[in-house]
């Protein structure tokens, strides 16, 4: 253990300054390299009180989308039973005791998405935290000190080598990773406005719980320490550290089901509707996959540590701060990075698939 304490922090201070090379030839790359990718977006919004004509319209409607989407007709209970995929539902709404019909439709808004400077946002961001990161290394070099180092609520530069939660990594990661699920969710066509706010913001609230968590397994390793692990202070530290990891552990579900929910449905539509697309493009379904498997192993990392206080004696449980740095540290390097090469392998010529009338690009 003496030569993991010894070598853990020389091994996260030589990550910081290689994550600062990384995420700067990435941002510079990703501005040369990548093309602006801007889309529109809409809201969803119900009308009520529809007159017979809407109604004939909306029957109109789910006729046509119920010829080409029709599933294969291989056994039927019955014979006029139709599944219909894809319709404008027909609803029925009470309004001052009254019953009145109704459909969904979307509405164009003006807000947009581009995400090329999504991506270079949450580069430079990650780069320059990174650098904040490196500077007691730099500020080791020069002959007189600097006094600029450890500003208030980001007083964490050197917490990780200190055996301690490091505040500013959640901080980082608060402020990138909700960027990051908004180009991922438009990758797979969600454009709903209102959507894409929530399953950002949700994002947002999921990852500064880590901070949260981070604290909790602290405050098991102090009371594993000083009461025992048999005692009530540990069991209660423990079961709070529960309630926050199980809550975030649902958003993290929800997040993701959002998302995969809507790339199995075009495939789905893709497969069995008539629409003249004979596939997906590949490059979607592998960022999708990559993406929800990173994200899911920043969760792992926690559930090792509590694992280690749990199993481990208290004087042995040190190392898991070194661990969670360098682990989070290289997570959050391969995930950015993966998803700016990804989305550049999108625009190039990765989004392009082959019709029925020749190829067509799905933007």
């Amino acid at each position: 253990m003496t030569t993991l304490s010894y070598e853990a922090p020389v091994l996260i201070e030589m990550l910081n300054g290689f994550s600062v090379c990384i995420f700067f030839s990435l941002a510079i790359w990703l501005a040369i390299k990548g093309t602006d990718y801007s889309v529109n977006t809409w809201t969803e919004s119900v009308l009520m009180g529809g007159n017979h004509i809407m109604m004939q319209q909306i029957a109109q409607t789910n006729t046509t989308m119920r010829n080409l989407c029709e599933k294969p007709l291989i056994v039927q209970e019955k014979s006029d039973h139709i599944n219909t995929r894809l319709s404008l539902p027909l609803l029925l709404f009470s309004l001052d005791n009254t019953v009145v019909r109704g459909s969904v439709f979307c509405t164009v808004s003006p807000l947009t998405y581009n995400c090329k400077t999504l991506l270079l946002m949450v580069l430079i961001l990650s780069f320059l935290f990174q650098v904040w990161r490196f500077l007691p290394v730099c500020t080791r070099l020069l002959p007189t000190k600097s006094s600029f180092i450890g500003w208030g609520l980001l007083d964490s530069q050197d917490k990780p080598l200190r055996n301690m939660p490091d505040f500013s990594r959640w901080l980082e990661y608060t402020v990138t990773s909700p960027m990051q699920i908004i180009v991922i969710a438009i990758t797979v066509y969600i454009r709903n406005v209102h959507h894409l706010s929530l399953l950002s913001t949700l994002q947002g609230a999921l990852t500064l719980s880590g901070w949260t968590v981070e604290v909790c397994i602290s405050n098991l390793q102090i009371a594993a320490t000083n009461s025992g692990k048999m005692s009530r202070e540990f069991a209660n530290t423990l079961m709070k550290l529960a309630a926050v990891f199980l809550a975030a552990t649902y958003a993290h579900y929800v997040i993701w089901f959002s998302i995969l929910d809507f790339y199995i449905a075009h495939e789905n539509n893709t497969r069995n509707c008539d629409l003249g697309i004979k596939k997906i493009p590949e490059i979607i379904q592998t960022i999708v996959i990559v993406q929800c498997v990173l994200f899911s192993m920043f969760g792992g990392i926690p559930l090792l540590q509590i694992a280690v206080v749990l199993m481990a004696e208290p004087s042995k449980t040190t190392f898991i701060w070194h661990f969670a740095a360098i682990a989070y540290s290289i997570l959050s390097v391969v995930s950015k990075g993966l998803l700016a090469f990804m989305f550049v392998k999108l625009l190039t010529d990765g989004n392009c698939v082959d019709t029925d009338t020749g190829k067509a690009c799905l933007y």
